[in-house]
């Protein structure tokens, strides 16, 4: 549980599944798990339309995106997402609480845990 105010920088975002987010004060968790479950749902309201191309595209030798036929069957679910959940702390323990939820959550989106100063990075 967290408080309505804590929630409203996730909401104020609307973070994608295309977007790379950073929490820099992500203990213990409940705003990450939230800005996580948001960049899922994104994912996931894709539903029966998307292909892998509308996702993340094939990159040609010329760094354009071709049209390429996908290996993923088009209405298969199961598109790329192409963001990233960058979630900091400066405390080992409590970094390690906010680990621990998001391990939790049945989330595709890719995490990246970091401990450390916000100031330094």
């Amino acid at each position: 549980m967290q408080e309505a105010a804590a929630m409203l920088p996730a909401l104020a975002l609307r973070p994608s599944h295309t977007h790379r987010v950073l929490d820099m004060c992500a203990a213990p968790g409940g705003k990450s798990l939230q800005l996580l479950d948001m960049m899922t749902a994104s994912l996931d309201a894709l539903g029966d339309v998307a292909t892998r191309e509308d996702v993340v595209g094939d990159v040609g030798g010329d760094g354009g995106v071709s049209s390429s036929p996908s290996n993923t069957p088009h209405g298969e679910r199961g598109s790329l997402p192409t963001g990233v959940l960058v979630v900091n702390d400066d405390g080992w323990q409590r970094q390690e609480r906010t680990v621990r939820r998001l391990r939790s959550s049945a989330s595709s989106v890719p995490v990246l845990a970091v401990i450390g100063d916000a100031q330094h990075m």
